[in-house]
């Protein structure tokens, strides 16, 4: 198995990645998780709307440590979310 990353060139680089591939010791293609950060980051957006902050989404995900991307989710909705709401966490 070999796990590869690729730096997004963003101001954080080398600390975020903008994407990772996992491969068998063949080759041959087996997933991918920069799909599922994506469709996290959106469902995050939408449900802080004008309250998202990308860069303390980023550094959320990566203070989370290694978590399978089903942890990290779980931890995205439990924690971020309602800290980050008006109602309910602190302000921006």
């Amino acid at each position: 198995m070999r796990f590869t990353s690729v730096g997004h060139g963003g101001r954080y680089q080398p600390r975020n990645i903008g994407a990772v591939w996992i491969e068998t010791a063949s080759g041959e293609f087996v997933k991918t998780i920069y799909q599922r950060i994506l469709q996290l980051r959106a469902e995050t957006e939408l449900a802080l709307g004008d309250r998202f902050d990308r860069l303390a989404f980023n550094d959320f995900l990566l203070d989370q440590g290694l978590l399978t991307p089903d942890q990290l989710a779980i931890a995205v909705r439990e924690e971020l979310v309602p800290a980050r709401r008006p109602d309910t966490g602190e302000d921006g």
